[in-house]
């Protein structure tokens, strides 16, 4: 379902690596609700996911599935997916740089593959 203010603006959000309810991708969800636009979350912890999502609800936003465009076509997708594990750069190893640049820079890659097709 739409928010209440969504039909006031010309579509929808995705967020991609929307985490605990404290961190960026909530925030960024937070702030197109209040601008009125649907909202569409997605994460990999299902437990964050739904503390975000339970937020989001009780402030007014509703989730909707992506591809039904007559609920409000995609108009900004963002890719914040990918976890945070800080050390000192000369003690990252190869394997664990692989693993944040795929998390990181593949994973927007991919989030922006998958939404092209609806901008254009």
């Amino acid at each position: 379902m739409p928010s209440e203010n969504s039909h006031s603006v010309p579509g929808s959000a995705l967020v991609v690596g929307v985490g605990a309810s404290q961190g960026a991708g909530a925030a960024i969800a937070r702030r197109f609700e209040r601008a009125g636009h649907p909202v569409v979350i997605a994460g990999r912890n299902e437990e964050k996911l739904r503390s975000t999502f339970a937020e989001l609800e009780a402030a007014g936003a509703r989730r909707f599935v992506a591809a039904d465009h007559s609920l409000a076509p995609l108009a900004v997708a963002v890719h914040n997916a990918g976890s945070n594990n800080p050390g000192p750069f000369l003690k990252v190893s190869e394997a664990q740089f692989e693993a944040h640049w795929r998390e990181h820079t593949l994973g927007g890659f991919q989030t922006a593959q998958a939404v092209i097709p609806a901008f254009l």
